[in-house]
């Protein structure tokens, strides 16, 4: 497998994943109801009002802004600020596992083909 589509593939995979485990998911802040900043709703747990789509993530103890899921991959909120890159993730990760079988399987059979040239004396026949 060439070395530069390795080392493409590979660090992709991992700035993705680094991106979205680092990454603000949007963590809800209060607000005052008096200001009229929209809809609110009050959270129970966090005791504040948040932006209506807000939802609290029992995993993180906090109120994220249009929250999607907790991510077990990461162990993190999938959230408003952060759901782009967590898609460039999930596209990046079957690309990754198809890149791995594949040169998983040219190792396999490169190695083959110097187990059968180093027993056969320097010549291979191919099947």
């Amino acid at each position: 497998m060439p070395k530069i589509a390795t080392k493409v593939v590979c660090i992709g995979q991992c700035l993705s994943y680094l991106i979205v485990a680092l990454s603000d998911p949007g963590i809800a802040q209060p607000i005052d109801r008096k200001t009229g900043q929209g809809r609110t709703v009050y959270c129970k747990k966090c005791q504040f009002n948040v932006p209506s789509r807000s939802f609290h993530c029992v995993y993180c103890d906090v109120c994220i802004e249009g929250y999607d899921h907790h991510c077990p991959w990461t162990s993190k909120c999938i959230g408003k600020k952060n759901l782009t890159k967590f898609y460039v993730f999930l596209f990046m990760t079957p690309i990754f596992i198809v890149y791995c079988a594949f040169a998983f399987g040219f190792t396999v059979q490169f190695e083959e083909m110097n187990k059968q040239k180093f027993q056969s004396g320097g010549v291979v026949q191919l099947k």
